[in-house]
């Protein structure tokens, strides 16, 4: 597995990463010693599956504020949004709410103009002091 504790970017973009590849990322995400800040998936066919994967990879993480992708290349449908979202405000109950992730700042391209409305919503409360609140 990954153990690298200094690793801030990472730039995976145009390679061929399989649902287990991101699963091995995944496990990394929700570690101790991740530090990772950035994560780059442009020109990277995601799809549904890799979007739930990375989704879950990110609950408990508190390092990851970026993650960038090509919305329209991305093979991403109402699926793997609804991943992304309940990632940011899971609301099956009060106590998941609280817990979700509250640091990712951003999800999509640069300005996030593909990025749907709920989501870019749930980011932009994460930008503010205690979100789970307003959320």
């Amino acid at each position: 597995g990954m153990t690298n504790s200094s690793l801030e970017e990472l730039f995976l973009s145009n390679n061929l990463v399989t649902a287990v590849g991101l699963r091995s990322l995944s496990t990394y995400l929700q570690s101790e010693s991740c530090c990772l800040n950035t994560l780059n998936f442009y020109s990277f066919n995601l799809g549904d599956e890799g979007a739930e994967v990375l989704a879950d990879g990110l609950k408990g993480n508190t390092s990851l504020s970026i993650l960038y992708f090509d919305p329209d290349e991305s093979n991403i449908t109402d699926v793997g949004w609804a991943a992304f979202s309940r990632l940011l405000c899971d609301t099956s109950n009060a106590n998941n709410i609280y817990l979700s992730n509250h640091s990712i700042l951003k999800i999509g391209e640069y300005q996030m103009v593909n990025t749907p409305l709920d989501i870019r919503e749930y980011l932009e409360l994460n930008g503010r002091p205690h979100p789970a609140i307003h959320k």
